[in-house]
């Protein structure tokens, strides 16, 4: 008897050592902390579980940014946050490793708000500046597209139109003291006939060329009558 309770001593103090040592090794794959050095570019902290990134980690970049962000099965997914060496920083969400939803940048003058949709900017974007200034634009699979409007700090607002990430056509520009300017983008740059409204009724017709006023200009009394002409050189009148 005292055999058989010796024997079953040692047996299940051995299968007591196996279970201890395996609930060990266990907990070391789940609590390995990995620091992993992408040569030449950045450091990054994280957790390494059953060989696969999980939960929060620390991008350290070489230039001096850093990247707060969460894995799942080495897969980038929820929040980031993205620290840029100049001071600005920018906050967005990640679904299965695609950027997906909102995300706002801010900087040293204003942020910025978008929309992310499959990975691309999708949607309205709008900067707001720390000078009352505010800009409103769309973006159509990274691209800048259609109807735009800017804010100035002052009270003026220009509205125009993008086509494929540049200012396309027909530009009008309100002063805050009520008098406007019609004129038009080719590529970005102002170039052809433009008209600028007086407050009085009386009409300016000039020309841009490059972005500049160039060459003669008229002006219109309110029932369209010329009463002056006179001439822009490099933008300013001669």
């Amino acid at each position: 008897m005292k055999k058989i309770l010796l024997v079953l001593f040692v047996v299940f103090g051995l299968l007591g050592c196996f279970g201890s040592k395996k609930n060990e090794d266990t907990a070391k794959k789940e609590d390995i902390k990995e620091v992993e050095v992408k040569e030449g570019e950045a450091k990054e902290e994280v957790k390494i579980v059953d060989g696969k990134k999980q939960g929060k980690a620390v991008i350290y970049y070489k230039n001096g940014d850093k990247e707060e962000l969460e894995y799942k099965d080495n897969v980038k997914t929820g929040k980031t946050v993205y620290y840029f060496e100049n001071g600005g920083k920018e906050e967005a969400i990640y679904v299965n490793g695609v950027l997906e939803g909102p995300v706002v940048y801010y900087s040293s003058d204003g942020r910025e708000e978008s929309t992310y949709v499959n990975g691309k900017l999708n949607g309205e974007v709008t900067f707001y500046y720390d000078d009352g200034a505010k800009r409103e634009a769309k973006y159509i699979d990274n691209i800048l597209q259609g109807a735009a409007v800017y804010y100035y700090p002052d009270g003026d607002k220009e509205e125009f139109n993008y086509t494929d990430g540049k200012r396309q056509g027909k530009r009008t520009y309100y002063f805050a003291d009520g008098e406007w300017e019609e004129a038009t983008y080719v590529d970005d740059v102002l170039r052809g006939k433009k008209i600028y409204h007086y407050k009085d009724g009386v009409k300016e017709e000039a020309f841009y060329t490059d972005g500049v006023l160039e060459g003669e200009a008229t002006l219109y009394d309110k029932d369209g009558k010329v009463i002056e002409k006179r001439m822009y050189k490099d933008g300013k009148l001669k």
